[in-house]
């Protein structure tokens, strides 16, 4: 099996979402000095790769941490939308999902990540497909992106009231497209918050 890393490196201020809070990650304590190392990490929820949960943009009882681990691991399919501002699915790939699965979608969109027209320009869900997102059953959706709409967050609130996850700012989703479906994990702090960084990861049968 081999493992593929779908996160970006959390830094000291890193590109994030426009009007969120800038990211400071300072080393307080030096091993010469202070006989051991130490650093202090002040951030938003939604930097870097994250998930969303219902509660970020929802009056929603349970914080991130509240959520069974499984949540966020299972079985994976992940989907080649390149090309596509406003993504469609077709036939062959709604077949393709099913019940709890996690849905990404490769867009492409990775190439401009840090600039601002990756936040600006970025491809969207159409309103049809969240709706076959809802239909099939799906527990979590995931992109190369740092959102899957534009305000007002339709999408978001759609899904969300569906119960359904959304991973954003992903990378290397195209290593994956050829292996699908994959098994993914993408496991949030238990924290008391709407949302929650992650490490996200693929694991794939190494054979051709």
């Amino acid at each position: 099996m081999v493992y593929i890393d779908l996160s970006y490196d959390i830094t000291h201020n890193m590109r994030v979402y426009p009007g969120d809070t800038e990211v400071v990650l300072r080393q307080d304590k030096f091993l010469a000095a202070d006989h051991y190392n130490n650093f202090n990490l002040s951030t938003g929820m939604h930097v870097g790769t994250h998930v969303d949960s219902p509660m970020h943009m929802a009056d929603h009882p349970l914080h991130m941490g509240d959520y069974p681990v499984d949540q966020f691991c299972g079985r994976g399919i992940v989907l080649d939308v390149r090309g596509q501002s406003v993504i469609a699915l077709t036939h062959s790939q709604v077949s393709a999902i099913q019940q709890d699965d996690m849905v990404l979608f490769y867009t492409g969109w990775e190439e401009r990540y840090g600039t601002s027209e990756y936040y600006s320009d970025h491809p969207v869900l159409a309103p049809h497909t969240a709706g076959c997102l809802i239909d099939r059953g799906v527990k979590l959706i995931g992109l190369d992106a740092p959102s899957p709409d534009h305000y007002p967050f339709d999408i978001h609130k759609r899904l969300f009231k569906h119960g359904i996850f959304i991973a954003e700012n992903l990378r290397n989703l195209g290593l994956l497209v050829d292996k699908s479906p994959v098994e993914l994990f993408m496991f949030p702090l238990k924290i008391r918050a709407d949302a929650s960084l992650i490490r996200a990861v693929a694991r794939v049968n190494s054979q051709p």
